[in-house]
């Protein structure tokens, strides 16, 4: 039997830590309001009605309350009591328990009332209740008390509640506990009420070997979460004490089927405890008594001296956190675990798209596994939307690619050499970028560059009269940029074919603005081109040739450590450009260009098996004029799809949900198109102008229609850049 994951995911904070954790279970309840919800403040201040604890609420977990019986028809009730035992008659059922003393009644309704709109509601208003008759009036005895506890073991009660305690240690109780023990069950013991410095008997078996952790001690503290003055402390066992709200605790009572009382103790205090662990148990029905005990000890709010202390022992019991992930978090991938949170994250590129809209679909929603082997609903795409570069940001980078004008050209022997920059922000972590070119009078030339410059080095190649875009005869170069270098040559082979060959390579600090960027994570690319360029009169056509290989990533994104590949990625690309002359000042330029990446095994630690071949595709068509307003300036006008997937499928294998019996991960294989359904459409206009003698000034507005491939995303943002040299 299994469970499929909840809506409600966990998210990723910093490298390796989860927040905002839920069971992969969850259901939609109405949670307690007015009166009801200010009458449970214990419930409340442990976290019972928070998201996480409310998908469960102990949901199949039955607490036996060794106790003075039990209301049966107090409208709490309703549906949670199974049966019942009177130790001192030897009787069952309901009818056997009926309470002498209201002590039980208030103890089961703070465990497991019910949410119906009435009085209050319990830590685990789903959890089943057995009662247990021991007392009859305010007196008891050893075997009865074991009588109960034999009793209840005999039933699987998986949690006992015990608010009651003495000044010595009985053998008799000893037996029955350390049986139950044996047996799988979790004790939950209150520490007494007598103000000293150690909890009373039975509390103090939690010190004892034979009780392996599974008997929880819990004192009381006031509404200022301090230890009540009339709590036992922890003492002795105080690497097994836990602290719950117990002074006037509002809760069921015996004297009619809606009476209700405020009592306080650490008799109340126990029963927070025991229904915070059947959340625990409800959310998880495969974690051991002795797992559900250390959950709570790990995850309880420290008080008093830090860490465990003689007074609060482990701290004040929280079901918000212990419902959240502990320890090492881990996937299962295709070849073993995958550690989250760790590495670089994704950053978009070409697969954007699809891949956001499988994130949508929950097609990349699997499940995560604690120290503790609890599910947990994870989408793995999830960090692909808080990588997603703003459209101000692919604006800039756009208008800053416009604005690469030469700044000074100089005659020398032989012809002329240009040098040119790109403005970089410090914040970028780029190193300076700038260009020199060579054109000799025989029309051979060079060029070199370095910094997000080095980008436009493939395009230059072949010696293209037109500036090169973001969008216009580029689309594989941005799969090499950041702190790259790159140089370009070309000859002509006749008066009107110049080939050329450029080369450029990367190794880039991974900075993309997400929560859990690895500080060491780096991106590396290199790229050679192959270029030919014909050219008569007005008329200009080119094809080129583009070998990229990705050292850390595929298709302009940088995998996340759970979709880690293996090797790099090699993409082919054909680029073919037309342009025209139209005018002294006019041209239209044409640019088409699809590529193909090679097949990719995921890493070993990753949850992708691996990524089919991948199409690739980009479209351009551009209006250049220049000398509009001024002399020297140019206004572009541009429409087409930026580089995008087209065919391709990523090959995954992960976790979907656990066996409720077992724990074990039930695993699933999933395909997820890479193909997108919804290209980004975007048009463009920038205007760059001469600014001064040393400066230029560039605005630019940019639409984008279903951008970056995700379907009915509409964005527009305009850039404006000013740069001087000194």
């Amino acid at each position: 039997m299994a469970r499929k994951p909840g809506i409600a995911l966990v998210a990723l904070a910093t490298a390796g830590t989860l927040i905002g954790g839920t069971p992969a279970f969850a259901q939609t309840v109405t949670g307690p309001t007015g009166q009801e919800l200010a009458w449970s403040s214990a419930a409340q201040r442990t976290g019972a009605f928070t998201t996480n604890a409310w998908a469960t609420r102990g949901n199949g977990v039955t607490v036996a309350v060794i106790d003075s019986g039990i209301r049966a028809d107090h409208r709490e009730f309703q549906g949670a009591l199974v049966g019942g035992f009177n130790a001192f008659t030897g009787l069952s059922g309901t009818t056997a328990v009926t309470d002498t003393n209201g002590h039980g009644t208030h103890v089961a309704s703070i465990i497991g009332a019910r949410v119906n709109s009435f009085g209050m509601a319990g830590v685990a208003s789903r959890a089943t209740i057995l009662p247990v008759q021991v007392f009859n009036g305010p007196s008891t005895t050893d075997a009865v008390v074991a009588r109960g506890i034999t009793w209840a073991n005999s039933r699987r009660a998986f949690i006992v509640n015990m608010s009651l305690g003495g000044p010595v240690a009985s053998p008799t109780m000893r037996q029955a506990m350390q049986a139950g023990v044996n047996a799988g069950q979790l004790f939950v013991v209150a520490a007494g009420n007598e103000g000293q410095a150690n909890p009373a008997w039975p509390a103090r078996f939690a010190t004892e070997s034979w009780a392996r952790g599974q008997i929880v001690v819990v004192g009381a503290v006031d509404a200022n979460n301090r230890i009540a003055s009339f709590s036992n402390r922890a003492g002795d066992a105080r690497n097994f004490f836990l602290v719950a709200p117990g002074t006037s605790i509002i809760g069921a009572y015996h004297t009619s089927s809606t009476a209700y009382v405020a009592m306080s103790g650490t008799s109340m205090a126990a029963p927070v405890v025991a229904g915070s662990a059947a959340v625990v148990k409800g959310a998880w029905p495969w974690l051991s008594a002795q797992q559900v005990a250390s959950i709570l000890f790990t995850t309880a709010t420290d008080l008093g001296a830090p860490g465990v202390d003689a007074i609060y022992g482990r701290g004040m019991v929280n079901l918000t956190r212990a419902l959240q992930p502990v320890g090492r978090v881990a996937a299962v991938g295709a070849s073993g675990p995958v550690t989250i949170g760790s590495g670089a994250t994704g950053s978009g590129g070409a697969t954007f798209g699809p891949m956001a809209a499988a994130s949508e679909s929950g097609a990349t929603v699997g499940v995560v596994f604690d120290a503790f082997g609890r599910d947990f609903g994870y989408d793995f795409g999830w960090r692909t939307s808080l990588a997603r570069p703003t459209s101000a940001t692919v604006a800039g980078q756009s208008l800053e690619a416009r604005m690469g004008a030469p700044v000074d050209s100089i005659a020398v022997p032989g012809g002329r050499v240009s040098f040119g920059e790109l403005p970089v922000s410090a914040a970028d972590g780029a190193v300076a970028s700038g260009s020199i070119r060579f054109d000799a009078a025989s029309g051979a030339g060079w060029s070199v560059a370095v910094g997000d410059a080095a980008a436009l080095t493939g395009a230059l190649s072949g010696g293209a009269t037109l500036a090169p875009t973001e969008t216009v005869g580029s689309a594989y170069a941005g799969l090499v940029q950041g702190n790259a270098a790159g140089a370009s040559i070309w000859r002509p082979v006749n008066s009107r074919v110049t080939m050329g060959f450029s080369a450029r390579v990367e190794d880039t600090p991974a900075t993309f603005a997400t929560r859990d960027r690895g500080p060491q994570a780096r991106t590396g690319a290199a790229a050679i081109d192959a270029s030919l360029t014909w050219q008569d009169g007005p008329v200009q056509l080119g094809a080129s040739v583009t070998a990229v290989t990705e050292q850390r990533g595929r298709l302009g994104s940088v995998a996340s450590s759970e979709q880690a590949l293996a090797g790099s990625a090699s993409t082919v690309a054909t680029t073919v450009t037309a342009a025209w002359q139209a005018g002294q000042n006019t041209s239209l330029v044409a640019s088409v260009a699809a590529g193909t990446t090679a097949a990719q095994s995921g890493a070993a630690a990753s949850v992708v098996r691996d990524v089919e071949r991948t199409g690739t595709a980009a479209w351009s068509v551009g209006l250049v004029q220049s000398n509009v307003f001024r002399s020297g300036d140019r206004l572009d006008v541009t429409v087409g799809m930026p580089l995008t997937s087209v065919s391709g499928a990523v090959n995954m294998r992960m976790a979907t949900g656990a066996d409720l019996e077992t724990g074990a991960p039930i695993v699933e294989d999933r395909r997820i198109s890479l193909r997108s359904q919804t290209p980004e459409q975007r048009a463009e206009v920038a205007y760059v102008s001469p600014w001064g003698e040393n400066g230029s000034v560039g605005v630019g507005v940019m639409s984008r229609r279903d951008a970056d491939g995700v379907r009915g995303r509409e964005e527009t943002a305009v850039a404006v850049r000013l740069t001087a040299r000194f």
